[in-house]
């Protein structure tokens, strides 16, 4: 190296310490900063188009089934958990909670989550 100078790019690379395999970081899931396919506007989306066009309980078990590999590793317990809900009312009333926080997050206008406010929203 130059004395009295800063060293180049390549003669920090030359003399650059590496780790050894046994302490370099593992790629892997990690719980904290695990990225899915899907972002939660997307999840949030996709329940939303599901209740539009299908209206039905088991088309949201479904869905939150298919979708328990492409989502972060935080939300895969809860999309197994909206797959094995029996009772109808609780599981859209948990879509409803998924889809209202994160348009909450959004900082977006909440949607109207009950059935009998369905002709408010202009929905027939």
């Amino acid at each position: 190296m130059n004395k009295g100078k800063a060293p180049s790019a390549s003669e920090l690379a030359r003399s650059s310490v590496r780790l050894p395999s046994w302490l370099q970081p593992k790629p892997g899931k990690n719980i904290t900063t695990s990225g899915g396919k899907l972002k939660p506007d997307h999840v949030a989306l996709l329940f939303m188009i599901s209740i539009d066009i299908h209206n039905s309980a088991d088309a949201l078990r479904k869905l939150a089934r298919r979708l328990v590999p492409q989502v972060c590793m935080e939300q895969q317990p809860r999309m197994n958990r909206l797959s094995r809900i029996e009772d109808d009312a609780k599981l859209f009333e948990e879509v409803w909670a998924l889809i209202n926080r994160v348009d909450e997050l959004l900082q977006a206008r909440p949607f109207i989550s009950k059935a009998s406010d369905k002709n408010a929203r202009g929905v027939q």
